[in-house]
Parts: C-alpha cells; sequence; structure tokens
C-alpha cells in the first residue's frame, strides 16, 4: 500500500504513528518469533520507499506499567 501512495505523488510525504511491527525479533517479547521472511519484507518495504525509523526513547514496551 506504501509503493502506491509513493508512485501516486510527487510531494513530500510524512507517515507517523506506530505500524505495529518489527524490524527485527530482538524487538518483540514474548510468543512465537517472527518469521524472517516477513520481517525481512517489512525492512524493504523501508529501504524501498525511502522511510527511515525516527527512532523511540523511553520504555522498551509501551504496554508495560
Amino acid at each position: 500500500m506504501i509503493s502506491d501512495l509513493v508512485s501516486q505523488s510527487s510531494f513530500p510525504w510524512l507517515i507517523g504513528g506506530d505500524m505495529n511491527e518489527i524490524f527485527y525479533n530482538l524487538e518483540k517479547k514474548g510468543g512465537p518469533p517472527k518469521s524472517l521472511c516477513d520481517l525481512d519484507s517489512f525492512r524493504k518495504a523501508f529501504i524501498d520507499n525511502g522511510l527511515f525509523d525516527i527512532g523511540y526513547f523511553g520504555y522498551d514496551f509501551t504496554w508495560s506499567n
């Protein structure tokens, strides 16, 4: 979906918020690990569309008290 948006506009744009996805399994706590194929596909979508993660400072897991 992001690739479609990129191809439809030449204007600058910004995506904000939590995509509820991870780049690496070490960012995940509990449950089974995500497949490497899924992780690679998500990272590739970021690279292919010129996106970058601005990072986060705070608790490791935002759902934690």
